[in-house]
């Protein structure tokens, strides 16, 4: 080594009094995680950074949506994660999706298809 001690850069980050409070807030509701202010900021910026290259990743098909679920819904999830045959949470979310929507996106198409036959006939 060169004798020289990591340095750390000090960086200013101007936020709004909306972004401070929620930010405050989201401390205070998540208290378990035993975070300051700075260590939420860094936490976020290499969480975003790494989700970013993620995504840019060429073994990664399709595209990313963020959805928040309450405590009560991530429960709900990790219930069905042990009791289930799913790997994670984001197959649980998507099967989930698919039972839903897509019966309804059959139908609609089953609709548009007899409908073009009988315009056709």
């Amino acid at each position: 080594m060169d004798g020289k001690k990591n340095e750390e850069k000090v960086i200013s980050l101007r936020m709004g009094a909306e972004e401070i409070l929620a930010m405050g807030n989201y401390l205070v509701e998540h208290a378990d995680l035993g975070l300051n202010t700075s260590q939420l900021i860094r936490t976020a910026v290499m969480k975003y950074i790494r989700g970013d290259a993620e995504n840019t990743s060429s073994d990664k098909k399709g595209s990313g949506i963020f959805v928040r679920l309450s405590k009560t819904e991530l429960a709900a999830v990790a219930l069905a994660l042990e009791t289930g045959p799913y790997i994670d949470e984001e197959e649980f979310i998507r099967d989930s999706l698919r039972k839903t929507i897509a019966p309804r996106i059959d139908e609609q198409n089953g609709n548009l298809l007899e409908t073009a036959q009988k315009l056709t006939l």
